[in-house]
């Protein structure tokens, strides 16, 4: 008995934006995205030609806190069968105050201090035991895909185009690799890691480029005299779902239902996503 991920159909983006002016382009795309508007926004100014404003920074990180927050002390937890921590005031926008709340002390730098960290039960780490006593090393693992790069963020095919990606050399993370593999333990992690990381966003030779809390996305508007004549728009979700790409090595090395949605509330695709059983052929 296996899994297999059936996606929605994805949205026609580049019907809506094709024969728009860029300035309407750049209004409409950010609305069509309620998980990462900030994020949206920057690639669709970038595509376009415009300037990032420093509101549109503060947006998107403002947003990128709030994401995390909101799985980090919520949603996670939750799934876990623990207690959610006391929220404190600020958490949703104020690095800082979720700094504070992830690691309840100064954030260790290297496996010692966070293996030290994990036993005095700070912050977020009765989560972090919990997450390391569900998945068992070698389980809803995938292969050292190669790492998302703005060079690569346009291709359509397996990459690890992630939150903990960004963060792979990490010295934290590579010694979790190391012995679990890339995993739930190596994601929640690394998106501990992230808080606090101000997204990027600038332009190449192909469009747009955003380093936003999900992972990288990529833009490109082409256009004549003002109007679009086409939108390519790449996701990390669409790299998670590609074949061959997380979700499916994920589903292939993980052998109990019963964690489906805890993997999914981890991988955290930003279109809908069905996971049924299936008979091995």
């Amino acid at each position: 008995m296996g899994f297999v991920a059936i996606s929605s159909a994805p949205m026609p983006i580049a019907d809506m934006v094709i024969g728009q002016s860029l300035e309407q382009a750049v209004a409409l795309l950010p609305r069509l995205f309620n998980l990462c508007r900030g994020a949206q926004t920057m690639a669709a100014r970038l595509a376009a030609g415009q300037t990032i404003t420093q509101t549109d920074r503060a947006a998107a990180e403002t947003e990128a806190i709030r994401d995390h927050g909101l799985r980090l002390f919520i949603t996670l937890p939750r799934l876990l069968g623990l207690t959610p921590p006391a929220l404190l005031p600020g958490w949703q926008s104020d690095a800082a105050v979720c700094q504070r709340m992830v690691w309840g002390t100064a954030r260790p730098a290297t496996p010692a201090e966070f293996k030290a960290w994990r036993q005095r039960d700070a912050g977020l780490a009765p989560m972090i035991n919990a997450l390391s006593d569900v998945f068992a090393p070698g389980q809803a693992v995938t292969t050292a895909l190669p790492l998302v790069t703005a060079d690569t963020a346009f291709d359509h095919r397996p990459i690890e185009n992630s939150v903990a990606g960004h963060h792979a050399d990490h010295p934290i993370l590579h010694e979790i690799e190391a012995e679990t593999g890339r995993g739930p333990l190596w994601r929640v992690v690394g998106r501990m890691i992230d808080i606090g990381t101000v997204p990027t966003a600038h332009r190449t030779p192909c469009g747009a480029v955003v380093r936003a809390p999900r992972g990288t996305y990529a833009l490109r508007l082409d256009h004549h005299q003002g109007i679009v004549t086409a939108c390519t728009r790449v996701t990390p979700t669409d790299h998670l779902l590609c074949a061959g790409g997380v979700l499916e090595q994920t589903l292939a090395t993980t052998s109990e239902a019963g964690l489906i949605p805890l993997i999914m509330d981890i991988l955290d695709p930003c279109t809908p996503v069905q996971i049924k059983e299936a008979l091995d052929a």
